[in-house]
């Protein structure tokens, strides 16, 4: 037989290596996540998804074979090895970041420590933790990947065994099936639905890349003496072709690419290249199989488990800037801890001393945990706390909000999913419709606005545009989207000719890099030739440099006071350069009004905070500036009382 033959399960020091090159590539993303706008440490994990799938199904097939697989037997064996350290990484994360944390990121952290038990840390995150948002409030979540994981490890050797017994050979094509329709789903998720934080976290649009390790081990148990594997040539092909793919995905995946996709091929295609090789190609051999590499790869689930707590622990000690030595210091850490509970936890559990002890002994302690966070999310946290409501304002985000559609929240959002959404449908002859128009914060007004409307009988239309200068006629910066939005807007503007049009924006920072006047007034003029009869022009949310949630929480609430119903205008940093002052006084084109929020919200230089007395729902604004839906309410009924009138003339 020829040396190049792959030897069931016999140890590959390269795919041990292989290993410890993407658990270095995910800690360099988390730990320098400014690199995600140029590279793609986090394809790391997509390289752990082929190598669980390869190992899992060849033991699998070994076990079979030799007539000594079980089930039961099986998921012992994952439970001894994933249980131990995953048990004493949440035991210590919990007892380090208690002490550190706001009642709002403890009610959090309990949650995901139940979720974390339980495998079901992927569920649920797609509104509310963007992965490549920066900053979040879960120390614990990376482990949607290890939810995943165990999720494959319930479910694939149930069904491989199902049809092991049915019909072997149809073993393969089952395989190349659930791929297929994985895959397929990732895509569709990806480019049709242009939702890939819904592809990044969901199960059923990430099994694929398991899958194909899977496909390999099959492969591999199946291939003869006559198939090109045994070439050494090829062998040096495949191995310096899977190292090209992962280099090019790690150089040129970032975080605004779309990811999984098409590109989550690269990584996957790449590890299934460099395993397929074999262990004795040059490549393996003296790269994938050095002993740096191969130390790494040997506590790189324990790394994995360990550097995000760690570093959401050093976020929240050291807010502000950098500090190279406390975040090297915390990477050191990391790597100390994977080292001794490697050492003293997961190898005395898998083949040590540990071995022997009964399965109850790693299921009650998990089990106690489970119920411990339950219990405790459950009587022990106070969720009517004013600062646990302010808490729970500062870590919202847009998945929060009530209305999200005709919304460019993230940038792969194209014309397809505004136009699918019924952005651009144009109205029938006796509709009462609306437009408006503008970036988030028009978005943010719409969460009310559009109630508001209906209410009325009116329909509101338009787009707001997160990621484009909507204002921008001829978009400027070679952005073929934010052109490809505006001109849509523009035809419907056309043919449409609505009534009303309500613009809204964040004045402040478009006077930063425009000539506000000139850019407001120009796109005014070019949609009244377009059609549009009255313009509404809408003036900014008074702004809170630090959000206005902690605002109150650092003025008030920390203080023992209670919250006023206004607060002093001085910590509103509103508008540095007075562009909403000015914006009253322009000389638009006729018929055209200027309406201010800020006229509204605040007088003899306070501000309302809140329009009703349930601070859970009743905040004016969630951040900074964005409209609350119950804000944007209260706001909608004294800016446009009139609607009727201006739509019926």
């Amino acid at each position: 037989m020829n040396d190049i033959k792959h030897q069931n399960l016999k140890f590959r020091a390269d795919i041990q290596g292989l290993r410890g090159i993407a658990v270095l590539a995910v800690l360099a993303d988390h730990f320098a996540p400014d690199i995600r706008q140029t590279s793609g440490g986090f394809v790391g994990v997509d390289i752990f998804f082929v190598i669980s799938g390869f190992l899992i199904t060849s033991i699998i097939i070994r076990d079979l074979e030799s007539n000594d697989f079980t089930l039961i037997k099986f998921w012992k064996r994952r439970i001894r090895r994933i249980f131990p350290n995953l048990f004493i990484m949440l035991s210590v994360s919990m007892l380090l970041l208690w002490t550190v944390s706001s009642e709002y990121v403890r009610n959090d952290l309990l949650i995901n420590v139940a979720k974390a038990t339980t495998f079901s840390s992927n569920i649920g995150y797609t509104a509310t933790q963007d992965y490549f948002g920066g900053q979040t409030n879960n120390p614990l979540l990376h482990l949607w990947s290890l939810a995943i994981e165990e999720q494959f490890y319930l479910i694939w050797p149930l069904s491989y065994l199902m049809l092991y017994r049915l019909n072997k050979k149809f073993l393969i094509h089952f395989s190349y099936i659930i791929f297929l329709l994985s895959f397929g789903a990732n895509l569709l998720y990806v480019i049709f639905f242009e939702n890939k934080s819904a592809a990044f976290y969901h199960s059923h649009t990430r099994i694929w890349e398991l899958i194909l390790g899977a496909i390999l081990a099959q492969h591999i148990k199946r291939k003869t003496e006559s198939t090109p594997f045994d070439s050494v040539p090829f062998s040096q092909f495949l191995s310096i072709l899977g190292t090209l793919l992962i280099v090019i995905s790690l150089t040129f995946t970032t975080q605004y690419s779309a990811f999984p996709g098409y590109i989550a091929l690269l990584p996957t295609l790449g590890a299934v290249a460099i395993i397929g090789a074999g262990p004795l190609n040059f490549v393996n051999k003296y790269i994938f199989a050095n002993s740096l590499l191969i130390w790494f790869g040997g506590i790189s689930y324990a790394l994995y488990l360990w550097h995000y707590p760690l570093l959401f622990l050093y976020r929240t000690i050291n807010p502000g800037r950098t500090n190279f030595i406390l975040l090297g210091g915390t990477f050191l850490l990391s790597i100390f801890l994977a080292y001794a509970s490697t050492k003293f936890v997961e190898k005395p559990f898998r083949r040590g001393s540990f071995r022997s002890l009964p399965l109850k002994s790693l299921l009650l302690p998990m089990s106690a945990l489970l119920v411990f966070a339950i219990a405790n999310q459950r009587f022990t946290v106070e969720k009517n706390d004013p600062i646990f409501i302010m808490d729970r304002y500062s870590a919202m985000g847009w998945g929060n909000q009530s209305d999200l559609d005709c919304l460019r929240l993230r940038k792969e959002i194209t014309v397809r999913t505004l136009k699918r959404q019924g952005c651009f449908d144009l109205p029938n002859t006796q509709e009462a419709f609306a437009v408006l128009v503008g970036d988030s914060h028009s978005g943010a007004l719409r969460s009310g606005l559009n109630p508001f409307l209906k209410s009325k009988g009116i329909t509101l239309k338009g787009v707001s545009t997160g990621w484009c200068a909507w204002y921008e006629i001829n978009p400027i910066d070679d952005d073929k989207i934010c052109e490809d939005i505006t001109q849509e807007f523009l035809e419907f503007i056309s043919m449409s000719k609505p009534k009303v049009l309500i613009i809204d924006g964040y004045w402040a920072k478009m006077s930063r890099e425009e000539n506000v006047k000139d850019k407001l007034i120009a796109y005014i003029k070019t949609v009244q030739a377009l059609g549009v009869k009255n313009v509404i022009v809408v003036g900014q949310v008074p702004t809170y440099n630090k959000g206005l949630p902690q605002h109150l929480k650092n003025v008030y609430l920390s203080k023992g006071l209670r919250l006023p119903e206004m607060t002093p205008r001085t910590p509103v940093d509103n508008d540095p350069k007075g562009t909403q002052e000015y914006m009253n006084f322009y000389s638009y084109p006729p018929n055209v009004t200027f309406r201010s929020i800020d006229e509204i919200l605040c007088k003899d230089n306070f501000c309302r905070v809140a329009v009703g007395p349930n601070l859970a729902s009743d905040l004016i604004v969630w951040d900074y500036g964005h409209l609350t839906p119950r804000g944007a309410l209260f706001v909608s009924k004294t800016l446009f009382a009139d609607i009727d009138k201006l739509l019926a003339d």
